[in-house]
């Protein structure tokens, strides 16, 4: 029967993810394609590729996970791989807790999923598919009660959805109560009988099936029973007062969208008022005010709301590392540091809360604590008493590659660590630290392996060490190796996250530089090539063309501009549409220039044999127009 109410709430699945998120996805259309056709084996391992490429993408993760049939399966270690994945690079995402619930469900281990279907709730309590999760995971338990109370919720959440309803009354006939299930299944099919849903026909003639199935046995009941006796009053959901949560909270959206934030905030504050102080709602509701205040760097307000989120659920992740965040950002590092380590506590595995912590700490060292660790690294002891900029930025570069397991892969390329590696004793536990000569090494191999891996990403070795951060920071230093910003590339470019700019790429702080870089992109993919402004110069004088006519066709420069910026870009491909035999001439004359050749030839008159007039020499351009070798100057 548990797999029964599962797979009921599947079938009302026909499209779970929406429209427009297929649309824009092509593997996730192609999965649903594959779903609407019956063929649900081939929709997963069509979202299971996807996700082994991109593990960090929510939307298909979210589709592969609604329509994972109920009990054991073949998927379930490789979406498990992919779950685990994805939660060390999104931590505090509710999504992938959810998803360890469902496979732990799915393999007989209901105990071990409860957990985690509720953390997801915690994480996100507005969520359907964390209500559904949670109530089915209550089913499978036997604990019916909490089953039909927690998909109550859901559907008190989502009045107008019928998925709500669908599952709420299959939870009500596995418990054979009738009366409530019939009373679901009608509010489903009004619902589903007004939607525009793909599959509505099919699911409309079930659903009036099982509708009249239930009312036969109903009737059948009835007339068993004595006169006089009546069917107790079937339950429904009771909107209030979440309709008027849904409200508040559509609002406070809109007035977000609208720029409106302070307003939104307090909306979100009178949403919290709708529900008790140790509700999760009202933890949810103060924690988007917070949100909201952090953005608008109102730090006092940040802290009171993010404050209000903890006292209504102790155990919320995001409030603890908002209210982390805004201590830090609020001037409070003692108060910051000792929320991340209880974050720490909470999810020892949360990466942003170590790094935060570890950063936190080292900028509360004294100098002495900063040169006895550098001595303990190995530092000639030179009698310093204040460490230098350069022994603090080498400090903090030494912690960063430590927090992401320096230590064992410097041990993994070389069996001679002699030197390199230490132990130091904590409180609690002897730690191994890379000292100044390992992590010397250590650099230089993790540099060898980034260019590696750049050059597999089809970058020229020329631009490899051109590449900056998203925030304009070089990944390399002048002597080749990398900076503490190209390590963090590396390592994001590894999980499949591009954090780098390529020296054609401008620092995006608004989505004006974003459609920038774009069309820097789709001129680069049509056989462009970039040439700097001085080459463009050059060019000018080289060939004594004005710019409108370089910039026209035949020669095709292409200007792009931007706040400050100004770019340039000529055809060189041959194959390409965009290539003539004036962007062939000028892809030439720039070629000349970086090898150093800047020579122009004089123009004027000559002469020619015995001292009679050889004619006028001229450049690619004369008076204004590209010249053709002629006496008349052409214009194309």
């Amino acid at each position: 029967m548990r797999l029964q109410i599962a797979f009921l709430c599947l079938l009302s699945l026909i499209r779970p993810a929406p429209a427009g998120t297929v649309a824009e996805n092509p593997a996730l259309r192609e999965a649903a394609k594959y779903y609407e056709l019956g063929r649900i084996d081939k929709a997963l391992e069509t979202c299971i590729a996807a996700l082994e490429k991109d593990p960090a993408d929510e939307n298909i993760y979210a589709y592969a996970l609604e329509i994972l049939p109920e009990g054991r399966s073949k998927y379930h270690t490789p979406l498990l791989a992919i779950t685990d994945k994805a939660a060390a690079l999104k931590t505090g995402t509710y999504l992938y807790y959810l998803g360890r619930c469902k496979l732990a469900r799915g393999a007989g281990q209901a105990a071990a999923a409860l957990p985690n279907c509720k953390k997801a709730r915690e994480l996100d309590p507005t969520a359907w598919p964390v209500y559904r999760e949670l109530g089915l995971t209550y089913s499978s338990l036997g604990d019916g009660d909490r089953a039909a109370e927690t998909l109550t919720q859901g559907a008190e959440l989502y009045p107008g959805s019928y998925k709500t309803y669908y599952c709420l009354a299959a939870e009500y006939e596995k418990q054979k109560n009738t009366a409530d299930a019939l009373t679901n299944y009608r509010k489903a099919l009004e619902l589903l009988s007004a939607s525009e849903d793909s599959g509505r026909r099919a699911q409309t003639a079930l659903l009036r099936n099982k509708i009249e199935r239930l009312s036969a046995d109903a009737r059948s009941k009835t007339a068993q029973k004595k006169p006089g006796a009546t069917n107790p009053a079937p339950r429904a959901p009771n909107p209030a007062p979440k309709e008027s949560f849904a409200d508040r909270m559509k609002t406070a959206e809109y007035l977000t969208r609208l720029g409106k934030y302070e307003d939104a905030a307090e909306e979100y504050r009178k949403a919290a008022e709708l529900f008790g102080k140790t509700d999760p709602m009202a933890a949810f509701c103060h924690l988007k005010a917070g949100q909201i205040y952090f953005k608008l760097n109102k730090m006092n307000k940040a802290i009171l709301y993010y404050g209000k989120a903890l006292e209504a659920n102790g155990n919320d992740l995001n409030a603890m590392l908002g209210l982390a965040a805004a201590y830090e950002a609020g001037g409070e590092p003692k108060k910051a540091e000792a929320m991340y380590a209880r974050v720490l506590k909470a999810e020892p595995a949360n990466a942003k809360a170590r790094e935060r912590l570890d950063e936190i700490s080292f900028a509360l060292l004294s100098d002495s604590q900063l040169l006895e660790e550098l001595r303990g690294r190995g530092a000639p002891d030179d009698k310093k008493t204040v460490p230098s900029p350069e022994d603090v930025n080498l400090l903090k570069a030494i912690r960063l590659a430590e927090r992401n397991g320096a230590v064992d892969y410097l041990r993994a390329k070389t069996s001679y660590t002699k030197g390199s590696i230490v132990e130091k004793q904590e409180p609690d536990h002897v730690r191994l630290i890379l000292t100044l000569a390992g992590f010397k090494n250590y650099r230089n191999y993790l540099t060898r392996d980034a260019v590696n891996f750049f050059e597999k990403k089809n970058i020229p070795l020329r631009d490899i060490f051109t590449l900056r951060d998203l925030a304009g920071r070089p990944l390399f230093d002048k002597g080749g190796h990398l900076t503490q910003e190209g390590m963090r590339a590396y390592w994001n470019g590894g999980t499949g996250v591009k954090s780098w700019l390529m020296r054609y790429e401008t620092v995006s702080n608004s989505p004006e530089d974003d459609k920038f870089n774009a069309r820097i992109r789709e001129l680069l993919k049509t056989g462009f090539m970039e040439i700097s402004e001085p080459e463009y110069l050059w060019l000018i004088k080289a060939t004594d063309c004005p710019e409108d006519v370089l910039q026209a066709p035949p020669c095709g420069i292409k200007m792009l501009t931007a706040p400050g910026l100004r770019k340039y870009f000529l055809c060189h491909v041959e194959t390409e549409l965009c290539y003539t035999s004036a962007a062939m001439i000028l892809s030439g004359l720039v070629e000349r220039y970086r090898a150093g050749d800047t020579w122009i030839p004089e123009t004027g008159g000559t002469t020619a044999f015995f001292g009679t007039g050889g004619g006028e020499k001229r450049r690619f351009c004369h008076n204004g127009r590209i010249w053709n070798g002629g006496d008349v100057p052409r214009g194309k």
